[in-house]
C-alpha cells in the first residue's frame, strides 16, 4: 500500500491497517489526511465500476484530484491513521 492512490481505494474498500515501507509513510499519510471517507469510499466505487486497471488508476486518480481541491473546506470525517510502521 505505499501507492498513496491505492490507500485511499483500499480504506475506502474498509481496509483498516496498511502495511508499506517506512519511506512511503509521508506521501500515504499527506494523502490519507487530504481525504474523507466517504472520498474514499466513493474512490473504492470507481476504481471497481472501471473496466480495466489503468481506466481504474485514471479515473480514480482524477476523482481523488477533484475531491483534493473541493474537500478543503467541507471536509467533515477525515481518515484517521497513525501509520506507523510495523515492528520487524
Amino acid at each position: 500500500a505505499s501507492d498513496p492512490l491505492l490507500a485511499l481505494v483500499l480504506v475506502g474498500l474498509g481496509v483498516t491497517s496498511l502495511s508499506m515501507a517506512p519511506t512511503s509513510l509521508p506521501d500515504v499519510r499527506a494523502s490519507l489526511a487530504q481525504h474523507t471517507l466517504e472520498e474514499c469510499r466513493a474512490l473504492a466505487a470507481t476504481a471497481l465500476q472501471a473496466t480495466s486497471a489503468a481506466t481504474a488508476r485514471a479515473t480514480t486518480a482524477e476523482h481523488a484530484r477533484n475531491a483534493t481541491t473541493t474537500s478543503s473546506s467541507t471536509s467533515t470525517e477525515t481518515v484517521s491513521a497513525p501509520l506507523l510502521p510495523s515492528p520487524a
